[in-house]
């Protein structure tokens, strides 16, 4: 499995993202957002300087808590976040990362997951709109602070 690949990605790196998408969306416990203060995020995403893929996905995950905060990007390249169903965002320093929309159909994150897991996902397209770099939280360099109220973070990728 550990050469396995969906189109050019790696299937671990599928099922991570995949994971990681799933625990933003449900969080790892019944339970709400740990107590503090909040914001919203919402902004665009742009390679260079046009709007990123239709359906990416852009991750936030907080440094200390490693909770995740997702928004869907829509054809003008914006999007606004949402944590554990909710549109406010616990305050603090998030690694941020864009992910390419999973296949070319419209799939719910736990259908993905499933289809990954069951070696039935569809090839991927070659998003080049997303460089590799963005597409993991180690490796895209971007961090933002969200801070209480309304927060605007826009992402410029190059490539």
């Amino acid at each position: 499995m550990e050469n396995a690949k969906i189109g050019s990605v790696p299937l671990m790196r599928v099922m991570v993202a995949g994971c990681l998408i799933l625990s933003g969306l449900f969080g790892c416990s019944g339970g709400g957002l740990p107590e503090g203060a909040t914001g919203t995020v919402s902004g665009t995403v742009t390679f260079n300087d046009k709007p990123a893929p239709e359906g990416a996905t852009v991750v936030f995950m907080h440094k200390e808590n490693g909770l995740v905060a997702t928004g869907t990007i829509s054809a003008d390249g914006a999007y606004s976040l949402q944590m554990r169903e909710a549109g406010d965002i616990l305050v603090g320093t998030y690694n941020v990362s864009v992910t390419p929309p999973t296949s070319e159909n419209e799939m719910t994150p736990e259908q993905a997951m499933e289809a990954s897991m069951a070696g039935t996902m569809e090839p991927a397209k070659e998003w080049k709109e997303i460089p590799e770099k963005y597409r993991a939280s180690e490796t895209s360099g971007e961090t933002f602070e969200v801070k209480e109220g309304a927060n605007t973070y826009d992402l410029k990728m190059k490539g």
